[in-house]
């Protein structure tokens, strides 16, 4: 078969004064006789043709010819629809861009599309639909509308005509959206481009993604089209996500049993009760991951379980695909709680293009594979370090400065053998020589890109990647040209073009903290190191707080003022047609016009006559705290006695608001036990020191009566003068020695009771703990004995305050 600049000069020698488009020729069997023809685009002095040559006994001739005067071939390429075709872009001079679409047959080339269609753009391939790909060619179209704008049409050909492909609107418009995101980030300060990113975002299926990127898009100056264009597109929008989509939202209150979890609709109204001790957002597939008793589960917008509470835990890892933890390891689930590995891991990870990584020790080694989403081991345990799969591939660890880049069927794509090899993103991967060396990053090929010189190296995103030197960070390109010098504490990549550049609140301690400015990914500063917190960007917006407020910046660093601004620190996220804030450790939820929906309540009603009201105390920013006060009792005096104790045990301290504290704390309450006149209020603290390896927690109960106010200790419960301790300790080291769920206690650690030792009480049972290191490692937390009263029934008071104030 000749070659290109063979088949160029044929076709020039066999037409005098035609010249050939290197990049419009193609060979292939267009009319099904077995045998290849070429096609070939050639300009002439009056305008381009579309020619086909067929081979005749050796011999190469021109067989037919299209001739559009006064046109340019702007491409050519094979179009497959059943029988060979070709797509031609013509660019006529006076009514621009056509296409049109032909076939060869008997000798002669004929339309095959009835009427030329306009386009500024296109793109052909065989698109998946819902049952995959069916050999058969589609078109996108783009169809420019201002500046770099364009509308999208989705065709399949069908009896001479183009006919929108609906069902291939997700697959192709989840990649045009990259192109408009791309787009808006280019022009952050316009609502032009998010305004079309919205349309290619509905036009993919995801209309939670354009209704958000429109509500972006509104708070910008000048919206376009118009911001009442843009609301009532948003309110069509908002009715569709109504009809198909939950609008259920999770919610904490504080009840008599504890803290406790439901979810509210868009209104603030429970249609599902808070019952569940922890409830996760809905996901795409209308179902949450629940738990009760400590036990996990999945269910339906109704509150049916669909999974029961049965597993030890439950992580999602697709839209349908769960791992749920047994005594035995993890288990992939469907959502109908169907067990799918053959197998039980240590470790399963979320999916990434399709595979899921798994791990779990064999033979003292611990082994890493690949999960499909059947469940099934699609990649053998075989390597000793693996990471996630990229569009590039994942990063394996077969051996000692050995690792590969392999494909979704595990075959290697290439080797690298060094003694570090990390992540490959963009065609880039972080590399280490030696244990001490330096960091650099290589080709996916291999080959060197950037020299080691750093001491860390995270993997590229968006052109860019975060490198430190010395201590100190920066943002380098691919060729390793720094965009951000390293001369900073901190750099994070926060997605969409921007990133997080941080000064230490404090020179000479710097794990006290960043103070963060927004940056885009050219080095230019957009706002004051004035952050003490920055999230990832979302739909243009990125959540942020200071020393005094929580609150969205757009993409410049302004304030989005239209959204809420809350005094506190912490995080607001948008989900779904809501906001929702999560400020000092209290959930609320907003409308996008700033309007609270619904806010976590700051009382629990006991009973008819008693309620504990939350109090809030926050001298510093470091430092905050949640306690009770009781109302309702009988006596004033014995009231604010009560709340005293509250509020000691809730460990409230005297603080400036501009003292630095080299420590951060937090304290919070729940109601343990309730019964009768009984109250059991158990106080959450965590103290971190900045710095530490870890914070330090804290548990405190309150047991009091409130008819009279008096607060109970252990001895109050056992008969004067009784052996109780002796009792207990005698029941919890025979616990150790013989109940294997106390094989963490230390050895010979437990040597008794103190009389003031820490318990809670519970309808049936006394319970005994520990602190933290007490008699056991730390990861073991506050180790619990349960003793059942009828095991200390002849040492229990019965006629005693404690016994009847719950009896």
């Amino acid at each position: 078969m000749l070659n290109i600049n063979e088949i160029k000069n044929m076709i020039e020698g066999l037409a005098e004064g035609w010249s050939v488009k290197s990049d419009s020729i193609h060979i292939m069997d267009f009319d099904g006789d077995g045998m290849e023809e070429i096609a070939a685009g050639c300009s002439r002095a009056a305008g381009d043709c579309l020619v086909i040559l067929k081979n005749d006994g050796g011999a190469w001739s021109i067989e037919d010819q299209l001739f559009r005067k006064g046109s340019e071939i702007r491409f050519i390429q094979p179009f497959q629809i059943g029988i060979s075709t070709i797509a031609v872009g013509w660019d006529d001079r006076t009514h621009g861009p056509k296409l049109g679409i032909y076939s060869f047959g008997r000798g002669k080339i004929s339309s095959v599309l009835r009427e030329e269609a306009a386009f500024d753009q296109i793109e052909i391939e065989d698109m998946p639909g819902r049952k995959g790909m069916d050999g058969v060619d589609e078109l996108a179209i783009w169809t420019r509308e201002s500046g770099e704008a364009y509308r999208i049409g989705v065709y399949r050909l069908h009896k001479g005509r183009l006919m929108a492909a609906y069902d291939l609107y997700p697959y192709y418009f989840r990649k045009a959206e990259e192109y408009f995101l791309a787009k808006s980030q280019s022009a952050p300060d316009s609502s032009f481009y998010r305004y079309y990113l919205a349309e290619v975002q509905w036009n993919a299926g995801d209309a939670l993604k354009s209704f958000s990127t429109l509500q972006a898009a509104m708070m910008l100056e000048n919206p376009y089209p118009s911001e009442k264009e843009l609301r009532e597109i948003s309110e069509q929008i908002e009715a569709v996500i109504d009809q198909k989509s939950v609008q259920l939202f999770p919610a904490p209150v504080k009840t008599v049993d504890g803290d406790k979890w439901g979810y509210i609709n868009k209104r603030g109204i429970f249609s599902l009760k808070p019952i569940y001790d922890s409830a996760s957002n809905f996901q795409e597939n209308n179902t949450a991951i629940i738990s009760k008793s400590n036990l996990y589960g999945i269910i339906d917008p109704l509150g049916n379980e669909l999974v029961p509470p049965a597993y030890s835990t439950i992580n999602s890892l697709a839209p349908d695909r769960w791992s749920a933890f047994s005594g035995k390891g993890f288990r992939m689930i469907d959502q109908n709680g169907q067990v799918m590995t053959n197998d039980s891991y240590d470790y399963i990870g979320a999916f990434h293009e399709g595979r899921a990584l798994c791990g779990k020790q064999k033979q003292n080694q611990y082994v890493y594979g690949y999960l499909d989403q059947s469940g099934h081991l699609a990649i053998p345990l075989k390597y000793i370090e693996a990471g996630d799969f990229s569009q590039d591939g994942a990063v394996v660890k077969e051996s000692e400065n050995r690792y590969s880049l392999i494909d979704k069927l595990g075959t290697s794509i290439m080797q690298y053998h060094h003694y570090f090899v990390g992540e490959c993103r963009e065609g880039m991967l972080a590399f280490r020589e030696g244990m001490e060396s330096n960091l650099g990053y290589l080709h996916k090929n291999g080959d060197i890109a950037i020299t080691p010189r750093f001491t860390s190296a995270q993997p590229f995103q968006e052109g860019k990647a975060v490198v430190g030197e010395k201590g100190k960070y920066g943002l380098i390109d691919h060729s390793g040209n720094f965009m951000i010098e390293p001369i900073y504490d901190d750099v994070q990549m926060l997605g969409e073009g921007r990133a997080a550049v941080g000064k230490a609140i404090d020179k000479t301690i710097p794990f006290m903290g960043f103070r963060s400015a927004l940056f885009d990914l050219n080095g230019k500063q957009l706002t004051d190191f004035k952050f003490d917190g920055i999230l990832p960007y979302e739909y243009g917006l990125s959540s942020v707080f200071d020393e005094m407020r929580t609150y969205f910046i757009n993409m410049n660093g302004g304030t989005a003022t239209s959204l809420p601004v809350l005094e506190g620190q912490g995080v607001l996220t948008v989900d779904k047609t809501l906001i929702k804030a999560e400020i000092d450790r209290r959930t609320a939820y907003y409308d996008f016009h700033g309007a609270l929906v619904w806010k976590q309540p700051s009382d629990i009603h006991l009973n008819s006559q008693w309620r504990l009201m939350e109090q809030k105390a926050k001298p510093n920013k470091n430092y905050l705290v949640y306690y009770p006060e009781v109302q309702g009792m009988n006596s004033f005096e014995q009231q604010k006695s009560l709340n005293a104790e509250y509020k000691k045990a809730a460990n409230v301290k005297s603080i400036t608001s501009g003292e630095k504290l080299d420590y951060r704390y937090e304290g919070d309450f729940s109601v343990a036990f309730f019964q009768k006149d009984l109250l059991s209020v158990e106080f959450d603290g965590y103290q971190y020191y900045f710095g530490a390896a870890h914070g330090m927690p804290s548990k405190v109960f309150v047991h009091a009566s409130l008819k009279n106010g008096k607060v109970f200790s252990l001895q109050d419960l056992f008969k004067e003068k009784s052996n109780y301790v002796k009792q207990l300790n005698d029941i919890i080291s025979e616990k150790i020695k013989k109940d294997p769920q106390y094989d963490y206690v230390f050895q010979d650690s437990f040597q008794g009771i103190k009389s003031d030792q820490p318990f809670y009480l519970t309808g049936d049972s006394l319970i005994i703990y520990f602190t933290p290191y007490e008699i056991a490692p730390f990861a073991a937390g506050f180790p619990e004995f349960k003793i059942p009263y009828e095991d200390l029934e002849p040492l229990i008071n019965k006629q005693g305050e404690v016994w009847e104030s719950f009896n």
